[in-house]
């Protein structure tokens, strides 16, 4: 899942103006049907059932959303004998400190023969050639295992106990490194090294300007947002937790019983740990089971009962107060898709903790597993 603000932006032109042909074409009319001509794709494909899912509600007149994501070049970097691990800089870093690294995405060799690929250690083409290495690979954060520049101790920071907010900023960080086809630091001798980035802006939620900045040359007229950004904060990864977070979210039956609430309530306050409530509105919680139920769905060719699993979910409402439960059983379902085929569904039901009445009802949600 992104994670990226994502704005609305206005376009330069009058709504007015590109309403008027449509008025035109519809007459009298009061509703307008929208259809959308796709190509190339396959009807039981993961794109297309994604695609089925669309609605009305995901289509906002006259806006498009911002993605702050755009590509950048990484300073260049100079390997040197006996070095595997080396710091990457964006070169938008030097105007714009709020800059971050989103992505290593193309690694090059450059030499006065030219330049080449050089393909990265976990990728689909991993071995297959007659390429040994070195192959390279991305550590961030904690992770990262580069040489750190030496403290002066006639620095006037040098003696002083770093803020909460300074700790993790200088957790903050991405680094390449050099490794050999089995996974081990490499030595990468003497080599140029031209990287290709993608970038973001950061969390920009505290601008105050709701026009962009365009790029000269750029044919757009202007672009204002009509939303202020959304925060975006990435957490500092500690080290081991993404393979923490990725066993955590391989599908296990294990999980689907109250033993497994604690997990989810961790795994779900961990990531939301910089929100406005620091990931308390987990904590009402009380307790989670589930069902193999049969449910009458309507469907092409014909419509069916399909088996699906209930996810019975019980929450003290009253400490969920200021928070949308519709919203956090849309996220219990995708968070619990995976545990079910593509033949299956999931429907999330909600209860209260005080009373045992049922709070909520969700629709069912198609699986995402994959029969094979």
């Amino acid at each position: 899942m992104s994670t990226e603000p994502a704005n609305r932006l206005r376009p330069a032109s009058s709504p007015a103006a590109n309403m008027r042909p449509l008025k035109r074409i519809a007459g009298d009319g009061r509703r307008v049907a929208l259809h959308l001509a796709i190509a190339g794709v396959h009807p039981d494909s993961h794109r297309a059932r994604r695609l089925a899912a669309a609605t009305a509600e995901h289509v906002r007149l006259f806006c498009t959303p911002a993605i702050n994501l755009f590509p950048d070049d990484a300073e260049p970097i100079e390997t040197y004998t006996g070095c595997s691990y080396y710091p990457v800089k964006s070169l938008e870093q030097k105007n714009a400190s709020q800059t971050n690294i989103w992505s290593i995405d193309t690694v090059r060799e450059t030499s006065d023969a030219g330049t080449s690929l050089l393909p990265p250690f976990q990728s689909l083409q991993h071995g297959m050639g007659a390429h040994l290495g070195p192959y390279w690979a991305v550590s961030r954060d904690e992770a990262r295992r580069a040489p750190k520049k030496p403290v002066d101790p006639k620095d006037k920071k040098a003696g002083k106990t770093a803020s909460p907010d300074e700790i993790a900023e200088q957790r903050r960080g991405v680094e390449l490194a050099l490794i050999d086809r089995g996974g081990q630091p490499a030595d990468p001798g003497h080599r140029k090294l031209a990287i290709r980035l993608s970038c973001t802006q950061g969390d920009l939620s505290a601008m105050r300007e709701r026009e962009l900045v365009l790029r000269a040359g750029d044919r757009v007229g202007t672009i204002a947002l009509l939303n202020r950004p959304t925060r975006s904060r990435p957490p500092a990864f500690r080290y081991g937790e993404l393979w923490n977070l990725s066993s955590l979210l391989v599908p296990q039956a294990i999980r689907l019983d109250n033993g497994g609430l604690a997990q989810m309530t961790r795994l779900c306050a961990r990531w939301a740990e910089y929100s406005v409530d620091a990931g308390r509105r987990f904590d009402p919680l009380v307790s989670l089971s589930t069902a193999r139920v049969r449910r009458w769905l309507p469907g092409k060719p014909a419509s069916a009962f399909v088996q699906g699993l209930e996810v019975r979910l019980v929450v003290d409402e009253q400490r969920f107060a200021g928070f949308s439960l519709g919203g956090f059983a849309h996220v219990m379902d995708r968070f619990f898709a995976p545990h079910v085929p593509v033949t299956s569904f999931v429907q999330i039901v909600l209860f209260s903790a005080q009373t045992g009445a049922l709070l909520r009802r969700g629709q069912p949600c198609p699986g995402v597993q994959p029969l094979v």
